[in-house]
């Protein structure tokens, strides 16, 4: 009788000493996936953060525009001064002295009367 001989296995590599190319490009990946998915992540956020800090300025810059009442003037109305000046600081005017309102929002008396910046207000169309 005639005995077959089995053939062996081959043996397997032990993990990780597979070597070559193809382990060099997988361990890259593994390395600078996250970090492009990081950069990328931060690249798209980056916008909305520099908008939150543009609405800080602006709001700290301008008043708001929210009034309670109207206030309605027009040449030859009879107010006393105080009342007026009470009506500017109502609304958040602020008086000047020595010169011109430049920015809006100010005011300043003269011997013939009230000079005021205004503020813009737009109204619906």
């Amino acid at each position: 009788m005639v005995r077959k001989v089995r053939k062996r296995a081959p043996k397997k590599k032990a993990r990780g000493s597979r070597g070559g190319a193809s382990s060099t490009r997988r361990r890259l990946i593994w390395t600078l996936g996250p970090l492009a998915a990081l950069a990328a992540l931060f690249w798209l956020v980056w916008p909305f953060l520099q908008a939150g800090d543009r609405f800080k300025e602006v709001a700290a810059q301008r008043p708001s525009r929210l009034y309670g009442h109207p206030v309605q003037l027009w040449l030859g109305s009879a107010t006393t001064p105080q009342a007026l000046s009470r009506e500017f600081e109502a609304l958040g005017y602020t008086k000047v002295s020595g010169r011109a309102p430049r920015r809006e929002g100010e005011y300043r008396w003269l011997d013939s009367g009230v000079v005021a910046q205004l503020r813009p207000h737009t109204t619906a169309a």
